[in-house]
């Protein structure tokens, strides 16, 4: 569920702004420093060619501090160097620092973008409370308690998705995942059609909910039109327990 560079190259000639999400959102996958690194090459090679506005890109790293183990979050400059001039870097602590509902973010931006955008900001009606902004000023200080933070928030999930995994790969053939990377989703395939009946995911949706007890979100929700079995799960509400039992009463509808 990644963009590629291939898929970019063709359309390059035709795009403003591209909007990257690492790790995405609702896949759960990150994009590798290769992967990255020949996207960026694309932008750098089509700017060099134009005359006029060049391509920028719109790099959104709100899980980047919930990577799995295994797994290095990148970003374009530190693949290109050259990239800084073309990049803004969008973070929020709704989910780094898990603040749900505290709607605070920032971006990162070359020079060459600050008077635009503080003028565009002068002029919008709404942003952070100010003691919000404290706060957040106040954690970020502290690199140890960040770090520690982070640490202990990668083992948390880490744990539920491997409940999520473990359980979700031997519980029914008609059943597949997409390995996670990062952030708080797990992209599962239920391939149920055949064994409820349904013809469409929200038949299947409804049929999670109100046989196991289990939501789950569509991909319909994130623009992909096929009827094809994909869900997102999330594990950012749920402790341990939660997972558990919402696995235990899966399996057992689906082997009624």
């Amino acid at each position: 569920f990644l963009p590629t560079a291939a898929q970019l190259k063709e359309r390059i000639a035709e795009t403003r702004v591209l909007v990257l999400n690492s790790p995405l959102n609702p896949t759960g996958t990150c994009f590798t420093k290769e992967e990255l690194g020949a996207i960026c090459d694309v932008i750098l090679e089509e700017n060099a060619r134009r005359d006029g506005k060049p391509v920028m890109l719109i790099y959104d790293q709100v899980y980047s501090t919930m990577t799995a183990p295994e797994i290095k979050h990148v970003h374009p400059v530190q693949v290109r160097p050259e990239m800084f001039e073309y990049t803004v870097t969008l973070d929020a602590i709704s989910k780094s620092l898990t603040g749900t509902g505290l709607r605070l973010g920032w971006m990162a931006l070359p020079p060459s973008l600050a008077a635009p955008v503080i003028a565009l900001i002068g002029h919008m009606g709404a942003w952070p409370a100010r003691p919000i902004q404290k706060a957040a000023a106040g954690i970020y200080s502290d690199f140890d308690l960040l770090e520690n933070y982070f640490d202990e928030l990668d083992e948390k999930i880490a744990a539920r998705m491997e409940i999520l995994k473990t359980k979700l790969s031997k519980m029914h053939p008609m059943i597949e995942i997409v390995q996670p990377q990062g952030g708080i989703y797990l992209t599962v395939r239920f391939n149920l059609f055949e064994k409820i009946g349904a013809t469409s995911n929200e038949e299947i949706r409804q049929w999670l909910l109100n046989e196991a007890g289990v939501a789950v979100v569509p991909f319909q929700a994130f623009g992909l039109e096929d009827e094809s079995g994909w869900f997102r799960i999330s594990i950012g509400a749920v402790g341990l327990e939660d997972v558990v039992a919402s696995m235990d009463r899966l399996e057992a509808a689906l082997n009624c």
